[in-house]
């Protein structure tokens, strides 16, 4: 018995708890329904998407086909992604600019040093960080 709860115990610390917006993602098609897919995203929380949100020159998805999307937002306790990079490009913006806004940190990758300061990934977008 133990060993079976240490076996579950670990499969469940390998799900995600969340996302970043802009982040890409693989997710495989559940469900589709009144013009959603609901995805499985090998995390904690349910995913969907609007068919409007993807490629118009793609087919309708079925149950089992694997995407890559980009999240977006959390919507009512799901998460919402996007298979268009525009919307998607549209949500960091408005996070990074609500973050701005109230003067909040934000979480970034180094990538390299550039004359001045730092080039950095935030939200998937290229930012500058200078040293100062």
């Amino acid at each position: 018995m133990a060993e079976l709860l240490e076996e579950t115990g670990s499969r469940l610390d390998s799900f995600r708890r969340g996302f970043t917006p802009g982040e890409r993602v693989r997710g495989t098609v559940l469900s589709v329904e009144n013009g959603y897919l609901s995805l499985d995203l090998g995390a904690k929380l349910a995913g969907f998407v609007n068919v409007v949100d993807l490629p118009e020159d793609m087919d309708l998805p079925r149950p089992g086909d694997e995407l890559d999307l980009v999240f977006v937002e959390m919507k009512e306790g799901a998460a919402r992604f996007t298979g268009r990079i525009t919307a998607a490009t549209a949500a960091v913006n408005e996070s990074l600019r609500m973050a701005y806004d109230a003067r909040l940190p934000v979480e970034g990758t180094f990538e390299k040093e550039v004359k001045g300061g730092f080039e950095v990934t935030v939200c998937g977008e290229r930012a500058f960080c200078p040293f100062s």
